[in-house]
């Protein structure tokens, strides 16, 4: 929120259950400030609270922005469950800035999805991919490309084209 400071996830070489928030200054760049151990994948939302995983759980935590520390003890959201991906700790949540919070349940991923681009009617039209396990799917600002990730012995995020209808 001061524009200047960098919130991230540090995931270390091991599990992705020692992860820590930081902080990053990118006006004087230098090494992450850890702000909470055991967390990870934090939004700071305009209530003055970071939101954040840890484990399955999705908290919150009043957050002083002149200091950058978390102020109190954080509270547990109730009746959400998080699953964070294993390697990187990413988990699907997302917050806006009026308050509405938006996650996708756990869940066990058994038939490979199909990506469908939906138009502002309503019109379903699947892309011309292979079905497969797909995850975090994002739509460029100009619509025309849509970006991955195919979790496997190596994440890799591909990039499907309207232009270029194979995935890169």
């Amino acid at each position: 929120p001061d524009g200047h400071t960098v919130l991230l996830t540090v995931v270390p070489d091991g599990p992705v259950a020692g992860a820590r928030l930081a902080t990053l200054d990118i006006d004087a760049p230098g090494n992450p400030v850890t702000v909470l151990e055991g967390a990870g994948v934090a939004r700071y939302v305009p209530t003055g609270h970071l939101l954040y995983t840890s484990g399955s759980a999705l908290k919150a935590v009043r957050f002083d922005r002149r200091t950058g520390r978390p102020v109190g003890e954080p509270t547990t959201i109730p009746d959400v469950t998080i699953r964070p991906s294993g390697d990187n700790g990413a988990a699907e949540f997302a917050v806006s800035d009026t308050g509405t919070l938006v996650f996708i349940a756990p869940f066990t991923r058994v038939q490979p999805q199909v990506l469908t681009w939906v138009d502002r009617n309503g019109k379903e039209e699947p892309l011309p991919i292979a079905p497969g396990s797909y995850l975090f799917p994002r739509v460029s600002p100009d619509g025309a490309r849509v970006a991955v990730d195919i979790p496997g012995a190596n994440r890799d995020v591909w990039i499907w084209s309207a232009q270029r209808p194979t995935p890169v």
